[in-house]
């Protein structure tokens, strides 16, 4: 490969990330990735084939890389004219479009042209009422002075429909143009929000929500969700969530306001176990005088910005610096155990939905215990998902039918057609059978040290086995070196 033969060796980048949050307790890491100097065998080829491709004339790419990559790029260049060649069908958002893409994308980003600003300057309000096939922008950071005719042409077209809430099909060069352009030129905030929100809302990609999210903070206006970016925006979305906005909640934001990054509970709080924990917070926040935020102690607290640094928004320089004031939902202490046992909950009421007398966690609130309505938030949920129609497993048997005849008939005479090796099945069983026979020696043997009167504690050693007991009787079994007072005599049966 190109980076076997004229690549560097690998280097090691030391990172203290997420220095101010408390589950990292600065803990260093080491990322290790493959070098590509600027100027060197590898940085120099790959910059080559991106011209060559581009200008159609492999003659670019100097003799002394060999033929083979000359032959290489030829084909290419024959190729990339063919239907479909360089198409993502069914994607309304092509996120790379073309190879040019992926060498900005390994060798870093082209600073714009002396002439980016003057041109946003008096082209970013110009817009197109005739309708224009898509045409790639052959780029994740398109400029008016390199876009060709069609190119414009179907810009100032597709940015007029999401001018009417309307998103046709897109690149990330027309995106980056259009929110550095909006954002830097546009005197009117609210319409650049709501145009942020339909873009995020059409194509969902993190660098439009990271901007989308910047720029609400940014402005006070409401936030359609919180960004990885910034953690801060976690606590704010929460906040605009139970005040009564539509701020879309994912498990990221909830993780990080509860402050279990890296934890056991935070690797198992998928999608639909985020569902069933919004849907609870809502119908407890309804059941609440005062609702929610009421019932916790928030603190708003100042916090400086550097936003918009993927973007082009200022004449000198990328990104800006920006002073808000935001709901320190993180540093409530009473509010981070709130949402824990509801996490916790929530997983278990997903992991136990199927089965009889589920066991959940009391949630109290004001004197009050909650931890019902996890329960029947999960119903709902569940509800929401059957509504989905179901496979035609009728078809899909047929469609297998189909695939096994097409590979008989694949078959060739000659080949001899060997037996189908016997797999004898072992049956583990469900429920407590399972969860022992997944278990580890090191793993039984502390299971039944804490059966007996040994109380040894090894966290990493009960996260492998709650993690397998979650998946075998969907529940945890152990903590803190004691089993579970309801589980002690099936466990020890199955032991």
């Amino acid at each position: 490969g190109i980076l076997g033969n004229y690549g560097e060796e690998e280097r090691t980048i030391i990172r203290t990330p997420f220095p101010d949050r408390v589950f990292m307790a600065g803990e260093i890491i080491g990322i290790r990735s493959p070098r590509i100097p600027r100027g060197g065998r590898a940085w120099e080829l790959l910059s080559c084939i991106a011209e060559a491709v581009s200008k159609g004339d492999e003659g670019i790419v100097p003799i002394s890389y060999g033929a083979d990559v000359r032959i290489a790029v030829k084909a290419a260049i024959d190729r990339r004219f063919e239907p479909g060649f360089n198409s993502r069908p069914g994607h309304i958002y092509k996120v790379v479009t073309s190879g040019k893409s992926i060498i900005h994308t390994c060798l870093g980003h082209r600073k714009p042209s002396p002439t980016f600003w003057t041109d946003i300057g008096e082209n970013w309000d110009r817009y197109s009422l005739s309708p224009s096939p898509y045409v790639p922008s052959d780029t994740d950071r398109a400029e008016y002075s390199v876009l060709d005719t069609e190119q414009t042409s179907y810009y100032n077209y597709w940015k007029n429909m999401v001018r009417e809430g309307r998103c046709l099909e897109t690149d990330n060069g027309y995106v980056w143009l259009f929110m550095s352009e909006q954002i830097a030129k546009c005197p009117n905030t609210k319409a650049v929000h709501d145009r942020l929100v339909t873009l995020y809302r059409a194509y969902g990609t993190e660098q439009v929500r990271t901007a989308c999210c910047e720029h609400a903070m940014a402005n006070g206006f409401p936030m359609v969700s919180a960004c990885r970016k910034h953690p801060e925006s976690a606590s704010a979305a929460l906040h605009q969530f139970l005040s009564g906005t539509d701020t879309l909640i994912d498990p990221c934001c909830l993780v990080t306001v509860a402050g279990l990054g890296g934890s056991r509970l935070s690797d198992n709080f998928d999608d639909r176990c985020c569902a069933v924990a919004v849907e609870a917070l809502r119908m407890i926040d309804r059941n609440l005088m005062g609702g929610l935020l009421g019932r916790f102690e928030i603190v708003t607290r100042p916090v400086k910005l550097e936003i918009y640094d993927d973007l082009k928004t200022v004449r000198d320089g990328s990104g800006i610096s920006v002073w808000i004031e935001y709901p320190d939902m993180e540093g409530c202490g009473e509010l981070r155990s709130f949402l824990r046992t509801l996490m916790d909950d929530s997983i278990r009421a997903v992991r136990l939905l199927k089965r009889k007398g589920v066991r959940l966690r009391p949630l109290i609130i004001a004197g009050e215990d909650f931890s019902g309505i996890v329960s029947e938030a999960a119903i709902v949920s569940s509800e929401k998902e059957r509504s989905v129609p179901d496979l035609d497993m009728a078809k899909v048997s047929h469609a297998e039918e189909d695939l096994r005849r097409v590979t008989e008939l694949m078959r060739t005479e000659e080949t001899e057609i060997a037996p189908e090796p016997v797999h004898e099945e072992i049956d583990t069983g469900t429920g407590w059978d399972a969860l022992v026979v997944s278990l580890d020696p090191e793993e039984r043997g502390y299971l039944v040290s804490a059966l007996g009167s040994d109380t040894r504690y090894d966290a990493a050693l009960e996260d492998r086995i709650n993690g397998k007991a979650l998946d075998a009787v969907g529940d945890t079994v152990v903590e803190n070196g004691h089993i579970h007072d309801e589980y002690r005599d099936e466990l020890e049966v199955a032991l």
